[in-house]
């Protein structure tokens, strides 16, 4: 098993080198082409989410990402300082906010949301 883990500050410079690093390692580990890309937008919309929504862009507050990853999944989950959000998986996913939130429930195995914790599953084991 592999982990990643970080924590930085909300800043995009940061956001951007630790997805690009991340997937790096992952490509190194041998993840296929498709669950790369899979794992690079629920990480791009849910460090987005916290960047926007939870830690309202304010520098001083902290992201953390883990990344967990084994034969058979891979596990992302993202905290932020914000105060949480309540999903609605029945909400339209036309409306203004959310649209991300709904992209990671449809393209991952099973997501998670407790308050300011978002947990994204994706199943390794069909495109090896």
């Amino acid at each position: 098993m592999e982990i990643i883990r970080r924590s930085f500050h909300t800043d995009l410079r940061l956001i951007k080198e630790f997805r690009d690093t991340s997937l790096t390692l992952l490509k190194a580990y041998g993840i296929s082409e498709d669950n790369l890309f899979k794992i690079r937008l629920i990480l791009d919309e849910l460090i987005s989410n916290s960047y926007k929504h939870g830690n309202n862009k304010d520098f001083s507050k902290i992201i953390e990402v883990s990344i967990e990853i084994d034969d058979n999944y891979c596990m992302i989950r993202v905290r932020d300082e914000g105060k949480g959000i309540n999903f609605d998986r029945k909400k339209d996913v036309f409306s203004e906010h959310g649209r991300g939130l709904h992209i990671v429930d449809f393209i991952s195995d099973k997501m998670l949301v407790d308050n300011n914790i978002i947990t994204a599953f994706v199943s390794l084991k069909s495109n090896l």
